[in-house]
């Protein structure tokens, strides 16, 4: 998704504290939890218009 999006160019400091803030709250050992916040990050990222276009699939 990083290398997708480009989400770590620019501000990298910025982009990185936000993404440690939002498993900051999620209890150490917490899988799941983890896999919920990251999951979350995709499915906003990468909306069913990134999805129904033709680049995913070549």
């Amino acid at each position: 998704m990083a290398q997708l999006t480009g989400r770590y160019t620019g501000s990298v400091e910025s982009q990185m504290e936000h993404a440690l803030a939002l498993l900051r709250d999620i209890p150490h050992g917490d899988a799941d939890g983890h896999t919920t916040a990251l999951d979350r990050v995709v499915r906003e990222t990468f909306t069913s218009d990134f999805w129904s276009s033709p680049c995913p699939t070549r």
